[in-house]
């Protein structure tokens, strides 16, 4: 079990180092969030003024793109927190979210430990 969080750890740090190497991918992933947040926030205002809504697939997909911005929004402005189904859609969306950027981050951990490369400069 040890072994699983100093993987993990590992996994953590290079994504940690990825972040700071290239400020943009920060940077993105950071609009991403916020665009994501607003767009629970404006459906939920749709919601009250009984207005054009956004469909929940869309939402659920956003979900992939801003994981944070999601959650964040959906606990703040009580959004989608009752429908089930909905929050089943966005929280495997999270997960892909989750998996993918955790394979990636595994795959360029294996990289530096095979180069020993660790300035991240291409």
């Amino acid at each position: 079990m040890d072994e699983i969080f100093v993987y993990l750890g590992k996994v953590i740090f290079v994504g940690w180092m990825i972040l700071r190497a290239f400020p943009v991918v920060r940077y993105i992933v950071i609009a991403l969030n916020l665009i994501v947040f607003f767009l629970y926030f404006y459906d939920k205002q749709q919601a009250k003024k009984e207005g054009q809504r956004i469909p929940e697939i869309v939402l659920a997909a956003a979900a992939f793109f801003g994981p944070v911005g999601a959650v964040a929004s959906m606990e703040i402005f009580r959004h989608k927190t009752k429908k089930r189904s909905f929050k089943l859609k966005a929280l495997a969306a999270i997960l892909l979210h989750i998996i993918i950027v955790m394979l990636f981050l595994a795959h360029e951990m294996q990289s530096i430990l095979e180069t020993g490369n660790y300035s991240f400069a291409s």
